[in-house]
């Protein structure tokens, strides 16, 4: 099996045999594939600490295809604090399975978050059609 074969969900084999003397007999024979789509997220601060209202965390989210199925449509990702995160375009082709992208966002830290003394974000990457935990 190919790339190819698995993201078509199928692959297709056709053989030909003859004795050099009567037409050609043909048979294919189509096996489809077991496509798992999946994505999973690694959100990374880029500072540990904060000391002041409007101090900016800024964040990197790995997005990983971990499935075997080339993604093709755009990644997003959602974060419950942020509401703008920046992903880039995919590679030409799409996202190969094993395959990153890191997507960007800024948070500015807020009242609540000095009282509190942390903040806890949350964030899921998906490309419309499947969502990383």
């Amino acid at each position: 099996m190919t790339q190819a074969d698995i993201d078509a969900g199928f692959v297709t084999n056709i053989a030909t045999a003859t004795d050099g003397f009567i037409p050609p007999v043909t048979d294919s024979e189509t096996v489809d594939a077991i496509r798992m789509p999946s994505l999973s997220i690694a959100k990374r601060a880029q500072s540990n600490d904060f000391a002041a209202l409007g101090d900016i965390i800024s964040y990197n989210y790995i997005v990983t295809n971990d499935g075997n199925v080339t993604i093709t449509a755009p990644i997003t990702v959602s974060d419950d604090k942020i509401d703008t995160v920046i992903c880039p375009a995919l590679p030409s082709g799409g996202l190969l399975p094993n395959a990153q992208i890191t997507c960007m966002a800024d948070y500015a830290v807020n009242q609540d978050d000095l009282n509190a003394g942390f903040v806890t974000n949350i964030a899921s990457a998906s490309d419309g059609n499947v969502t990383s935990p």
